[in-house]
C-alpha cells in the first residue's frame, strides 16, 4: 500500500514539473515592489533583493523563469519566481525594482506586460512535436554538413562586444534598448535597429545568477547627452533608458 501511494506522488510531482514547462503566456498588468520589501523573506523563504531580477506570481512554481515584456517599449528582462502575489485583483505579475528599471517602468510604477516562462537559457518552451524518421542516404561523411556550434565562448561576463563579437570599450554612457537572458535575442535586436538605421549598437555582457545581455545604442559623455538621442531612438519604434557603459 505504501508502495502505491510514493508511485502515485511521484507521477503527481512528474506531472506538475511537465506541466511547468509548457508553453505559457499571460497577458496583463505589471508592478513592482516597493521599496520597503528589500530585505524580507518571500514566500518560497528567499530574501527579497530589489537589486536581483525575481518576481511574485499567484500560481508558477517558485523557480520558473519568466520573460516579461513591456508592450509599450518592447523591452524585456528575464525574471526568476520566488514569492506569491500580486494581491491586487488587476495585477498578474510583481517584478523586483533592478527588473522594473530594465523594462522602462519605474517612472509609471505599472505597466501593460507579456510574460512568458522560459527555459535557463531564456528560450521559450514549444509545443513537442515528433522527430522526423531518418531518411536513408548515400552522403559520405565528409559531405555532411557540421552542425553550427550555439554555445557561447566569445561573449564574457563584465565585456561589451559588438554584435558579431568583437570586443569593444565604448566610454561614458549609451541607450539600453533591450535586455535578454539569451545571446540570440541581443544579436536579433540589433540587426533590428541597423535595418532602421541605427549603426552604433553594442552588447554589454552583465550577471545576476546568469549572463544577461544588454543592447546599448551609442557612446555619449554624459547622461543629458544620451537623453536628448532617445527622440531619435523612439521615432525608429525603440525605447530605452540611459545607462552607464562598462569602465
Amino acid at each position: 500500500m505504501k508502495t502505491c501511494i510514493l508511485i502515485v506522488l511521484l507521477c503527481l510531482q512528474i506531472s506538475e514539473i511537465f506541466a511547468q514547462r509548457q508553453k505559457f503566456t499571460q497577458t496583463g498588468v505589471a508592478s513592482y515592489y516597493a521599496g520597503r520589501f528589500h530585505g524580507r523573506k518571500t514566500s518560497s523563504g528567499e530574501i527579497y533583493d530589489s537589486k536581483k531580477f525575481t518576481a511574485a506570481h499567484r500560481t508558477l512554481k517558485f523557480g520558473t523563469m519568466v520573460k516579461v515584456t513591456n508592450l509599450k517599449n518592447n523591452l524585456s528582462v528575464i525574471v526568476k519566481v520566488n514569492d506569491r502575489g500580486p494581491f491586487a485583483h488587476n495585477r498578474i505579475i510583481d517584478i523586483s525594482q533592478a527588473a522594473a528599471q530594465e523594462i522602462g517602468m519605474l517612472k509609471t510604477g505599472t505597466a501593460q506586460v507579456r510574460i512568458e516562462v522560459v527555459d535557463e537559457n531564456g528560450k521559450l518552451f514549444e509545443p513537442h512535436t515528433p522527430k522526423e524518421t531518418k531518411k536513408d542516404t548515400t552522403s559520405t561523411a565528409q559531405n555532411t554538413p557540421k552542425p553550427t556550434p550555439t554555445a557561447d565562448t566569445t561573449f564574457l561576463t563584465g565585456n561589451t562586444y559588438s554584435p558579431w563579437g568583437t570586443k569593444k570599450t565604448p566610454k561614458g554612457m549609451g541607450i539600453q534598448v533591450g535586455s535578454y537572458g539569451d545571446l540570440e535575442n541581443a544579436k536579433d535586436l540589433c540587426k533590428d535597429l541597423h535595418k532602421a538605421g541605427i549603426q552604433e549598437t553594442y552588447i554589454q555582457v552583465g550577471w545576476n545568477e546568469k549572463r544577461i545581455y544588454r543592447v546599448l545604442v551609442g557612446a555619449f559623455t554624459d547622461e543629458e547627452t544620451g537623453k536628448k538621442q532617445l527622440d531619435a531612438i523612439r521615432r525608429a519604434g525603440f525605447d530605452g533608458f540611459v545607462k552607464k557603459h562598462f569602465d
